[in-house]
């Protein structure tokens, strides 16, 4: 990715665009505290959701290893994405390593994805060493991330240039992956 005091939009052309991105939406952090608990990151996740719907966010990119911990099966969740998904040109793209937990824990977002899967986006990174973050994106505009998934340890990525780093990481791992979590619907 390049040294980081590089970063410089009248610089650089390919960054200068995600700075204008960045300033339309005035890099607004929608959580306020530390994310400390399962509870406040399910909390910060449905806050992020529902920003990107009232932001007019047309992208929204989950990444995590499996996201077996993740809240994708609460109601109030599945509502914020749902009211997103709705709204003209909107895209919901999950990138993980595999999706296997997501099936087990998730029976209630799978018949989610079912009914939205023309607006989802599953993607799989078949690269065992990468370390995928657990994280929320909105575009280029602001960003959620567990530094530590197992403690619940994280916060919101307030930092231009560590979102600019972390969308582009992002956007090379999605560029490396392979379309994945086929939807079954007769169940067999």
């Amino acid at each position: 990715m390049g040294d980081m005091g590089q970063m410089d939009g009248a610089e650089d052309p390919i960054h200068a665009g995600q700075a204008s991105v960045l300033q339309a939406h005035e890099m607004t952090v929608v959580g306020v505290g530390v994310i400390d608990s399962e509870a406040s990151f399910a909390q910060a996740v449905l806050a992020g959701i529902e920003q990107a719907r009232q932001q007019g966010i047309r992208e929204l990119t989950l990444c995590d290893p499996h996201f077996a911990f993740w809240p994708l099966s609460q109601e109030q969740v599945l509502t914020a994405l749902t009211a997103f998904v709705k709204l003209p040109g909107r895209r919901l793209i999950l990138v993980a390593q595999g999706y296997d937990h997501l099936r087990r824990r998730h029976p209630k977002f799978l018949r989610w994805r079912a009914v939205w899967g023309h607006t989802v986006m599953p993607l799989c990174l078949q690269d065992p060493s990468a370390e995928l973050p657990s994280a929320l994106l909105a575009d280029r505009a602001y960003a959620l991330r567990l530094h530590a998934p197992e403690v619940w340890s994280g916060a919101w990525v307030s930092d231009r240039q560590r979102l600019i780093a972390l969308v582009e990481q992002v956007a090379l791992w999605r560029q490396q992956s392979q379309p994945d979590l086929s939807i079954n619907l007769t169940g067999l």
